[in-house]
């Protein structure tokens, strides 16, 4: 079974990472995708302080998933005013 690598990116520098073996990249998928929710619920609103990413890489380093996360605070306006 593969090697995965998942390396979580805030504000353009590396700050986690996680190595597992896997069945194969749907699998990794699925562990990216509770990886990031987890994420986001540790960030709470900080998450509207930098942008976020989870990247997902095989062995030799070949980035095979990337999620970013970029969020924004907007102004409130009506849609129909």
């Amino acid at each position: 079974m593969p090697l995965y690598h998942f390396t979580t990116i805030e504000g353009g520098a590396a700050t986690h990472g996680y190595s597992t073996v896997l069945p194969d990249l749907l699998a990794a998928r699925k562990l990216g995708s509770v990886f990031a929710g987890d994420l986001l619920r540790e960030l709470q609103d900080q998450v509207f302080l930098t942008n976020l990413e989870l990247q997902v890489t095989d062995h030799t380093g070949l980035m095979l998933l990337n999620l970013t996360i970029v969020a924004a605070e907007c102004a409130a306006i009506t849609r129909f005013g």
